[in-house]
């Protein structure tokens, strides 16, 4: 698809060196976007820091899984307020809600993680 959209200019040149280049580009492209860095704290061994990735992730699964059980709404203002550190004025503005309810809501949703995390841990 690449190709067909630029013809013109692969034709000016070298057709099949452009396709080649293009080809090259999308799976250079593709190793980007589905690698997975790990970060790992300086001083683990390798094996300390695959046991600390598969932690992180199992944790990282545990939380998308319970704030699919808040509400929409809650869940957005959840997410931005605390993943996206913003403040509750600036959450307010964002969904253009007060910023009291940003406030009763953060917490209402913050009290339903902690219950939904509880129960997934015992």
């Amino acid at each position: 698809m690449r190709t067909y959209l630029h013809w013109d200019r692969a034709r000016a040149t070298d057709p099949l060196a452009y396709a080649r280049r293009t080809l090259a580009n999308l799976r250079i492209d593709t190793w980007r976007t589905r690698r997975r860095e790990v970060l790992v704290e300086p001083g683990l061994l390798p094996d300390e820091a695959v046991a600390c990735g598969a932690d992180r992730a199992a944790d990282r699964d545990q939380l998308v899984r319970a704030l699919a059980l808040l509400p929409r709404k809650t869940r957005r203002i959840v997410v931005l307020r605390y993943l996206e550190d913003l403040s509750e004025r600036q959450v307010a503005e964002d969904l253009g809600v007060s910023l009291g309810t940003v406030k009763s809501t953060a917490s209402r949703g913050l009290a339903q993680l902690r219950t939904a995390l509880g129960e997934e841990q015992r």
